[in-house]
């Protein structure tokens, strides 16, 4: 029996999301493979699956602080504070970017990228 395509598509990204949540607790050696799964298995590509990504990857943000106690520190406030600003630099030029450049681009940097990561 074959599994029809977006099954096989949504039990793929869903284990991704599950890595995601693995690697905020520290097992960071699995970041390529949950990367190149949203990448590879969200429908509409590999645009589509980096923008599903992120809101999984800030949940996960999100309950790492709130499992461990909630509330940062002032000197962890002032950090994310200095952070933030060029991560969301970092979003709106990634984003810019993923209206200009072609799917192939993105597949060929996302894989060297990970090939050096791993």
């Amino acid at each position: 029996m074959e599994w029809p395509t977006n099954v096989v598509s949504t039990g793929v990204l869903c284990a991704a999301a599950a890595g995601s949540g693995l690697v905020k607790c520290g097992l960071t050696g699995l970041a390529p493979v949950t990367s190149w799964a949203f990448t590879a298995f969200a429908e509409g590509g590999v645009k589509n699956g980096l923008g599903l990504m992120q809101p999984v990857l800030i949940t996960g943000d999100a309950m790492v602080v709130w499992t461990h106690g909630g509330a940062l520190a002032l000197t962890e406030l002032l950090l994310i504070k200095g952070l933030l600003l060029h991560t969301l630099l970092g979003l709106v030029l990634g984003y810019a970017l993923l209206d200009v450049i072609s799917d192939s681009l993105v597949k060929r940097t996302l894989g060297a990228t990970l090939s050096v990561a791993a």
